[in-house]
């Protein structure tokens, strides 16, 4: 029980989620500072750290309690979680050790990590943690993983599926014969993004590509990158990023300045950048990140056959509305959304277009369909089954082939639309003016 350091703890969670970090940490030391049980304080900080993605802060707190308490599982298994979240790997293994899959729950989810761990230093796990190992088997070999596995692991380790998703993607690629190979590093300057091994989707992930991609361009500098989704689902083979390196921040304003100039003046080189997107991206690289991110083949013919069952791309209205983001309050608060207004706007749009045809890519197909019936959409559940690993790589396909493509929230369709087929729509809804209108993908703020 954390007894009187409740309080502080709540008032300090509050801050995070407004993004006050610097206000929060005294409150947390007060916390630790109170009489009371100090392990559970510590552990009730360290979860509070990792829900708002502050490893580093949760992994100096983990060596501090474990300091205190060294055979305390928990403090443990959540010093482990933030050093995997890192992307140190060698640490996560060492902290993790040694758990006993067969002593509970947190014991097994600290196993599972550590099995995690040992697959992001490129090693294949010789144990398993019961049905779920399973799961870690059919990644390793490519193979479709078993649903009930799958949604327990998008839903306890949503930080961690990434990697899950990479590595599979990689088996697959080699089982079809095609692999993705990397061109070794060259002797001159480099700047890595090890941060989109973890952070943000796919979408995220693509504008910190992007941006990396046009500053090394422009900076004669080698673009080195970790295992990412992108490397295997895009025609990529740019070399590996060194793991474990100290991430240099990036000044936003600055660098956005630099490449609208197109100035080379000093700055960031033989570094690891963190989380460096930004945007509007500028003109002059709009054809060279287009022309880099090109859907691999294999990709293509895989979902072919859910393309096929839409009717093809000529006419197709793909909506993306992800229901989960309809009640985060930062979304709400960034781009609101009205569900009845925005009916009347897409019944507009298809009045003006009778021929098109609708498909809803949603993280719940029938309450899409429940919420749209007058439309007659097709919806994920129509097409053909795909493996719960790949589903978003097939939406994200689909967008890109699609003649129009309406966002509500979020970056995920304005990315597709940017190395899409040319020629695209993107709409998305004015609540003003009750019509939906047109968006230029490179010159929205997605990644502001």
């Amino acid at each position: 029980m954390i007894g009187p350091a409740a309080s502080l703890l709540q008032r300090a969670e509050t801050l995070l989620k407004e993004g006050r970090h610097d206000e929060a940490a005294p409150l947390f030391h007060q916390a630790l500072a109170l009489e009371g049980d100090r392990r559970a304080v510590i552990v009730a900080i360290m979860g509070c750290l990792l829900d708002h993605r502050l490893q580093e802060e949760a992994i100096q707190l983990g060596q501090a309690g474990l300091a205190l308490f060294p055979g305390d599982a928990e403090v443990r298994v959540l010093k482990g979680n933030g050093e995997f979240r890192q992307g140190y790997f060698e640490d996560a293994c060492v902290t993790l050790d040694r758990l006993d899959s067969k002593a509970g729950p947190l014991a097994r989810q600290g196993h599972e990590i550590f099995l995690l761990a040992t697959i992001g230093r490129g090693e294949t796990p010789s144990v398993s943690v019961g049905d779920h190992g399973s799961l870690l088997s059919a990644i390793e070999e490519g193979r479709a993983p078993d649903p009930t596995h799958w949604s327990h692991w998008t839903r306890h380790y949503d930080e961690h599926w990434k990697i899950l998703a990479a590595r599979y993607m990689k088996r697959w690629l080699e089982a079809k014969g095609e692999g993705a190979p990397r061109r070794p590093p060259t002797d001159r300057g480099w700047i890595s993004v090890n941060s989109m091994r973890h952070y943000g989707n796919l979408a995220h992930t693509i504008g910190d590509y992007a941006t990396a991609f046009l500053y090394a361009r422009m900076n004669g500098l080698d673009l080195r990158t970790p295992e990412w989704q992108g490397q295997y689902f895009f025609d990529l083979d740019d070399p590996f990023a060194q793991p474990g390196l100290p991430y240099t921040p990036v000044d936003r304003a600055w660098m956005m300045r630099c490449l609208h100039e197109k100035r080379t003046e000093a700055g960031p080189a033989n570094a690891d950048l963190f989380h460096p997107a930004v945007s509007p991206l500028p003109l002059w690289g709009q054809e060279a990140v287009r022309n880099r991110l090109r859907i691999r083949g294999a990709w293509k013919q895989r979902f072919a056959g859910a393309l096929d069952v839409t009717g093809g791309g000529a006419g197709l209205v793909a909506l993306h509305l992800r229901y989960r983001d309809l009640v985060r309050p930062d979304m709400q608060a960034k781009r609101p959304f009205d569900l009845v207004s925005f009916k009347r706007q897409l019944a507009a749009h298809i009045l003006r277009e009778p021929a098109s045809r609708l498909l809803i890519l949603s993280d719940d197909p029938q309450r899409a369909k429940q919420d749209f019936p007058e439309f007659r959409p097709q919806s994920t559940d129509d097409l053909p089954p795909e493996d719960g690993i790949v589903l978003h790589l097939r939406d994200f396909y689909l967008m890109t082939e699609a003649e129009t493509v309406i966002a509500t929230r979020g970056s995920f369709a304005r990315a597709a639309v940017m190395i899409g087929r040319q020629g695209q729509r993107l709409l998305s809804p004015d609540y003003e003016r009750e019509c939906l209108t047109p968006e230029d993908p490179w010159q929205s703020d997605i990644y502001r």
